[in-house]
């Protein structure tokens, strides 16, 4: 079994302690500035809080984040975390803030990776932390329990005694009883010498056990003593008690009972077959030890015969002491250490009740027991061991004399600690890394075998890399090296140009007491980061931002640093950055609104391979040229991005791009020949024109004419330039457009809707009239929009010649309905009788709807009279009808009305006199179809 101590230890054994002992207050005196490699923790507070301020004596730097918890006495309080103040900066203090408030006085711990590149502390210098530094912490003091006065039984085993545990200090607590002393004198004088005679201590389970063979009436005077060896100042604690050797009660006379023993057994075992079968207990169980007599009737009588009456015969005593065995598989199984694994003296005894005679069986069976205690140990061996029995004369002769073979299962797990032997910077290429391994705990009489593996963290195949392991794997444990080493020879090249972190691993399989197979891994696994030494170097060009004209150029410094400031080698020329020769080549980046013909670039530029002495920049200029043209393009933007790359193909193909690293603006260069006037003087002029070709009614008709003149008025012109117009129609079914001179003249079509006219130029606008932006330096536009529109309809109705209707006749009346356009779409007008005008009534005509298709501008129907043989009016004069029309829709104002007369079908003879005066009334027409009617 491990150490039981306060604290756990980690493998790296890079914990760094700080105590904390009141509340809110900063205690401690600060160490010289560069007095020890790491810097020290001066002493913090907290108490009921969840925030503490940590000050050390010197400041430190820290790139990553450093690790925290809290501990208060006897267990875990909280955890925590902190950072610096500024990250990546000096800092001395720390703020902790912890995930719950800490309601006891507690200890804190750091964790300081001692590799740079992932982030480590640093003392002041940049060097990393030692992971053996002291950081000369005060610790709470020690505190041992009080223990009394111990009787020992002279010649007896006696029950093993847990002496107290330690409370305070910051670390590890080792215990120890240094030396006794022998004399008989009261007070006893310490004096150096031997622990008590035949007494044995345990340090890792503080167990004093065994048998006292000293003289009854010594008395041992017993220094023991606690030791926090991990804080910056080691302190002690001890705590005297005192061993006093007494006469034990002697077992009885050996009797001969003739009782037979038939089993000695452990309360508790288990049988397993593991190699065999055998009982199993478990390491530091409390226990019984059973035996188990059988008596035949003639033995108890002889027993029993001369004990008076309402006694009882002595007990049998049955004398047991611990055997090691050595049998089994020497891998997994080691022989028992007695007096510590088994704490059984040789004068162990077990008393046996004699039981009553039996009235009808001829046996009868007892068994006596006594406590029984495993120790435990710190390793993470199972052990093996047998009971024996010693007194066998006492008993029958086919008596078991022993017990079946016990493994005591250890309550640890057999692991192992895998450390880098070693410190600094891991280079490519460089020196061997070599790494220890042990066993975690100690080996005592077994061996492991322990295998070893290299992997990438960040994925990439180990294999296809020249990174070797000396060994795949070892062997340690007794009558062996108790730490083997293995080394890792690392690649001189492993064809890229980043650094890597790499994983060394070691893994044992334990026995398993549970399946009796070699089984559930135990890995221990070590990070490690190899600083590539073909890493390309940064790049800064300069300037960053600029500004060139069309047809001149930019000048741009390009300058590589082969040692920048953040390096951590001492000679990073060669072992962080490369000195072969490195390749510029300069893009167009994201951003850049500039043509590929707007620029030139310069062809990739290269830097010569460097020759390993300082100065460890190099420069180079390069040209930018902004090409010159007779487009107007504005003020364009050239995003350049940098490519840095190595010319030694076989270091790796990565290439390091800085987006961005200059910004130039291109001004433009090309003047101007004509241009657009301002928006307000264009449409002084489209405005008024427009307004003159529409007419009274403000709608631009099919066939109205737009005339704009001159058309110079619509821009300005360099000195001493002629300009031509020209003028186009984006609906040329809407608009059209002709161009005489510097007259523009648009004419509107025959379809319904909106074109834009645009003048010599480019682009369209939804409304308004204004200057197009200009791309040629030899011509500019303007744009304006005209809509054509349609006269509102109306129609007109109209009657035939023959206003007169004849009841029953089959010729009827047509009634004509014209429009005032050609209409869109089909429209339909209903004819309508006026009642205040019409004598007849709905019943005496008939009449449809009139239609005017669509692209038509007139309809007709026929009204027809109604014969119903019946004389409505006295005297034979005709009914008036009196029609009017309605469009559907709405689809416009119907004009004009229709008159008819409606003449009886039964008009009888008449006088000359009354024919010639009805065909006055009637007229020419209507007299005929009267006489027709006779």
């Amino acid at each position: 079994m491990r150490t039981g101590a306060i604290f756990a230890r980690g493998s790296c054994r890079a914990l760094k302690w700080v105590a904390v002992m009141a509340a809110f207050a900063m205690l401690g005196s600060t160490q010289a500035a560069g007095q020890a490699a790491a810097p020290e923790f001066e002493s913090a507070v907290f108490n009921g809080t969840t925030t503490v301020m940590v000050t050390m004596s010197e400041p430190v730097y820290a790139g990553g984040t450093l690790a925290a918890s809290v501990f208060a006495i006897g267990g875990n309080a909280g955890t925590a975390h902190t950072v610096p103040t500024t990250p990546g900066a000096a800092s001395a203090t720390f703020t902790i803030t912890f995930t719950s408030a800490v309601t006891t006085t507690g200890t804190l711990q750091y964790t300081a990776p001692t590799d740079n590149s992932s982030g480590g502390i640093q003392d002041a210098s940049g060097v990393p932390l030692a992971a053996s530094a002291s950081i000369g912490a005060t610790a709470r003091p020690l505190v041992l329990g009080v223990q009394g006065h111990i009787n020992v039984p002279m010649g007896l085993a006696m029950d093993p005694v847990e002496l107290s545990m330690a409370t305070g200090g910051v670390g590890t607590i080792s215990y120890s009883i240094p030396a006794f002393n022998t004399a008989n004198a009261d007070p006893p004088v310490h004096v150096a010498g031997e622990v008590p005679p035949g007494l044995t201590f345990t340090a890792a389970t503080r167990m004093l056990s065994g048998t006292a063979t000293g003289a009854v009436g010594t008395r041992y005077q017993v220094n023991y003593t606690a030791t926090d060896s991990e804080s910056g100042t080691p302190q002690t604690d001890t705590l005297t008690f005192y061993v006093t050797v007494v006469q034990g009660t002697p077992p009885p006379a050996a009797v001969p009972t003739n009782g037979e023993i038939t089993d000695i057994s452990i309360d508790g075992a288990v049988e397993k077959n593991i190699d065999g079968k055998r009982m199993h207990v478990q390491e530091g169980d409390h226990t019984k030890v059973s035996v188990t007599i059988l008596w035949e009737d003639d033995q108890l009588e002889e027993l029993w015969k001369d004990v008076p009456e309402g006694g009882k015969p002595a007990d049998a005593v049955v004398m047991i002491m611990a055997e090691s065995i050595t049998t089994g598989n020497p891998r997994w199984l080691s022989p028992a250490e007695l007096n510590h694994d088994v704490n059984i003296g040789p004068g162990f005894q077990i008393n046996v009740p004699i039981p009553k005679v039996p009235k009808t069986a001829r046996y009868d069976d007892s068994t006596g027991s006594t406590q029984f205690t495993l120790g435990r140990d710190d390793d993470a061996e199972a052990e093996a061991f047998k009971l024996v029995v010693t007194n066998m004369s006492a008993f029958h002769e086919d008596s078991e004399d022993e017990s079946a073979d016990h493994v005591i299962e250890d309550s640890e797990t057999q692991g192992i600690k895998l450390e880098r032997d070693g410190k600094g910077v891991i280079y490519e290429g460089g020196d061997d890394v070599v790494f220890e391994v042990s066993a975690d705990p100690a080996l005592v009489d077994l061996s492991i075998e322990v295998r070893f593996d290299l992997d990438d963290v960040t994925g990439e195949t180990v294999a296809s890399r020249d990174n070797r392991l000396d060994v795949s794997s070892a062997t340690i444990g007794p009558g062996r090296d108790e730490m083997e080493s293995v080394t890792v020879t690392l690649d001189d090249n492993d064809s890229n140009r980043t650094d890597d972190t790499l994983k060394m691993m070691a893994e044992v399989v334990p026995y398993a007491l549970d399946t009796g197979a070699y089984e559930g891994i135990t890995s221990q696994e070590v990070d490690f980061t190899v600083v590539d030494v073909h890493k390309l170097p940064t790049l800064m060009v300069s300037p960053a931002t600029g500004m060139v004209t069309e047809g001149e150029g930019i000048e741009l410094t390009l300058t590589i640093d082969r040692n920048p400031a953040n390096t951590i080698a001492t000679d990073p020329e060669t072992r962080q950055y490369t000195s072969e020769a490195i390749e510029v080549m300069l893009t167009m980046g994201a951003g850049t609104t500039a043509g590929m013909g707007d620029y030139e670039l310069p062809a990739t530029a290269k830097f010569e391979k460097h020759d390993g002495k300082a100065p460890w920049t190099q420069e180079m200029k390069v040209m930018v040229m902004a090409s010159a043209d007779d487009e107007l393009d504005g003020g364009e933007m050239l995003v350049l991005d940098a490519m840095v790359a190595g010319t030694m193909a076989e270091y790796g193909s990565e290439k390091d791009s800085h987006a961005g690293v200059s910004m130039l603006t291109i001004e433009e260069g090309t003047m101007k020949l004509v241009s657009p006037k301002t928006d307000e003087e264009i449409q002084a002029v489209i405005y008024p024109a427009k307004e003159a070709g529409m007419g009274a009614d403000m709608i631009f008709s099919p066939g109205e004419m737009i005339e704009v003149a001159p058309a110079s008025a619509l821009f300005n012109a360099a000195e001493g330039v002629t300009l031509s117009y020209s003028a186009m129609s984006d609906h040329d079914h809407v608009a059209t457009t002709s161009v005489s001179g510097s007259t523009v003249t648009v004419t509107a079509g025959d379809e319904v809707g909106m074109a834009h006219i645009t003048i010599t130029a480019h682009a369209s606008m939804p409304s308004g009239a204004k200057g197009l932006p200009q791309t040629d330096p030899r011509e500019a536009s303007i744009i304006f929009p005209v809509e054509v529109g349609l006269e509102t309809l109306s129609f007109t109705l109209m009657g035939p010649e023959d206003m007169n209707l004849v009841e029953g006749s089959m010729v009827g009346g047509m009634v004509t309905a014209t429009a005032n356009r050609a209409v869109t779409a089909d429209v339909t007008i209903n004819l309508m009788r006026d009642r205040a005008m019409s004598s007849a009534d709905d019943m005496d005509y008939t009449a449809e709807a009139i239609t005017i298709e669509a692209g038509m501008m007139s309809g007709t129907t026929m009204v027809m009279a109604t014969e119903d043989d019946m004389m409505e009016n006295e005297g034979n004069m005709p009914e008036e009808l009196v029609l009017y029309g309605m469009a559907a829709d709405n689809a416009g104002e119907v004009m004009g009305e229709v008159k008819f007369y409606i003449w009886d079908a039964a008009v009888p003879a008449l006088p000359i006199i009354a024919q010639l005066l009805l065909a006055g009334i009637l007229g020419i027409g209507g007299y005929r179809r009267y006489l027709r009617r006779r």
